[in-house]
Order: C-alpha cells, then structure tokens, then sequence
C-alpha cells in the first residue's frame, strides 16, 4: 500500500467508516504486510510529535530515547490490542482470524495514531485521548464488517477492548514519562 492509498483508506475511515470497512475487509494482507505500509508509517506521526515536542524540555538524547521507546510501545499495542480483540469476539461469534483482528486494532488505532502530531506541543498532549472517541466508533463499526461480530454485540466488545486500550494507553504514558524523568522507587 503506498501513501495515497493509505490516506485515501484514512479519509475513507473517517468519513465513510462502514464503504471503508467492507474494503479492509475485502483485502488480503497478512499481518507483516500491515506492519509495514500501515502500522510502522502510523506509529511514525506520534513518535516524531514525541522526539520534536519533547527536545527542548529533554535534550536530544531524551527526546530520542522517549520517541524510540513510545514507537516500539505503539506498534506494541497494536499486536496486543489485536489478541484482545481476538479473545473476546470469539465467544461473541467472531469469525477466527488473526488478521483480521490486526485489521481492526490497526485502523481503529488511527485517529489516536495521527491525533499524537499533538505531542507536538506538550500541554497539548491531554487532547489526544478525545481521537480515542473516534477510534471507539470506528471500532463497533469494524468488528461486524470485518469480523462478522454481530452488530447488536460489537458495542459489548468494544467497551471491553476500550477499557483494555485505556489501560495499555496508561501504561504506556507511564514507561514513556519514566524514560526522561525516572520515576523514583
């Protein structure tokens, strides 16, 4: 996938969430395909926001370390949130495939993915979560349309994963914070 058809499929999720949806599923990627056109170029805009924002209040060498450790942590969750998903549609009668999973935690991570350019500007930064909003939406969405969730349980499953992604999000926040400013025992 090159960097039209990732905006488009962007735009698409965005603006026609269910048409984008029925194409992600209609695609044949396998989860190393996804890793490298989708997820390594989206975890890449909160990671620069991270290093640009954080310069002048960590030095160089801070701000790399925190946007080197916040990118491995991104593309981290997207793999865990993808197990999560998969975990819990099953029960619910989910269709059994991995990539599919992957699909749907990748592309419901990406208004947090480009809401990070907020990191930008560090007092920013506590916007970010707002685009977990649009993530929640799209991920009802795709859990039927790719998964074959049906619709009436997608909401179920979503707050579940939600409240699993806010934790991850926590987390995550907390081992960044603790590479510039060590968290004393």
């Amino acid at each position: 996938m090159d960097n039209r058809t990732l905006i488009a499929r962007i735009r698409g999720l965005l603006l026609d969430p269910d048409t984008a949806w029925q194409a992600v599923k209609s695609e044949s990627d396998a989860i190393p395909d996804l890793l490298r056109e989708v997820v390594f170029k989206l975890a890449a805009v909160p990671a620069a926001a991270h290093f640009l924002g954080w310069w002048v209040i960590a030095g160089f060498w801070g701000s790399m370390a925190r946007a080197a450790l916040f990118y491995a942590l991104s593309i981290a969750l997207v793999w865990a949130v993808s197990r999560i998903i998969g975990l819990l549609a099953a029960p619910f009668g989910a269709e059994e495939d991995e990539s599919g999973c992957f699909k749907v935690a990748a592309y419901s991570l990406t208004p947090w993915f480009l809401a990070g350019a907020l990191y930008l500007v560090p007092p920013l930064m506590i916007l970010v979560p707002i685009a977990g909003m649009a993530g929640f939406f799209l991920l009802t969405r795709g859990l039927p349309a790719v998964l074959g969730v049906p619709a009436e349980r997608a909401m179920s499953i979503a707050i579940l994963v939600s409240i699993a992604m806010f934790l991850l999000f926590i987390l995550i926040g907390r081992l960044t914070g603790g590479v510039v400013w060590p968290q004393r025992a």
